[in-house]
């Protein structure tokens, strides 16, 4: 079992191993990252096309929206999510990206196999789960499975051989 924090934090911050570090997607057709910025909203996303791919989407306003029930159905009430604006602030479409850590201890923590981490869940730990939020300003909202978000897969932490072939966008 990971070694993390106490309860009362979960779900409340991001993970801080998370923040810069680089997600793959399963299928490898994505890669992100979200960094923290000084700025509001606080964090920035991009996003490329597989490991070494190009850019999808730069910098973009990105705002942490924390668990508000732990024991939730639902995991986007039980899991803390970073909400990544794909078009004008406060009125475009979202990509949620829901931060997960694996319960291992179903007496602890419930029945639920995905639950929001610690701030201090270690980066190999965590597990990034996208959706798309439509908004009924975009007019996007019966195309969402057209973009480069769909179809869905989970992000895990990029290991040494897709970390070896990422390329940075030049500045």
């Amino acid at each position: 079992m990971v070694a993390v924090s106490e309860e009362p934090s979960r779900g409340q911050v991001p993970p801080s191993a998370a923040l810069g570090a680089l997600f793959v997607a399963e299928d490898e057709q994505l890669a992100l990252s979200v960094t923290a910025i000084e700025a509001a909203p606080g964090f920035q996303t991009t996003v490329w096309s597989g490991i070494s791919g190009g850019l999808l989407l730069v910098d973009a306003h990105t705002e942490w929206k924390p668990s508000t029930d732990l024991r939730s159905e639902h995991a986007r009430y039980r899991i803390g999510l970073f909400d990544v604006e794909l078009g004008a602030v406060g009125v475009g479409d979202l990509y949620h990206l829901m931060i997960a850590w694996e319960n291992l201890d179903e007496a602890r923590y419930g029945d639920k196999q995905w639950i929001a981490p610690f701030p201090d869940t270690p980066l190999d730990a965590l597990r990034i789960f996208p959706e798309f939020g439509g908004s009924p300003f975009s007019g996007t909202d019966w195309d969402w499975q057209e973009g480069w978000w769909y179809p869905y897969s989970t992000y895990a932490p990029a290991t040494a051989a897709p970390r070896a072939r990422y390329r940075p966008p030049d500045p």
